[in-house]
C-alpha cells in the first residue's frame, strides 16, 4: 500500500499499526 515508504511522512494516525511515528496506547 506504499505505507512502507510513507511511513515516515505519514501520520501515525493514518498507519495501520501507528507504531512507528507514536503508539497512541
Amino acid at each position: 500500500e506504499a505505507i512502507e515508504l510513507q511511513e515516515e511522512e505519514i501520520p501515525f494516525q493514518r498507519l495501520p499499526w501507528g507504531q512507528k511515528k507514536g503508539s497512541k496506547n
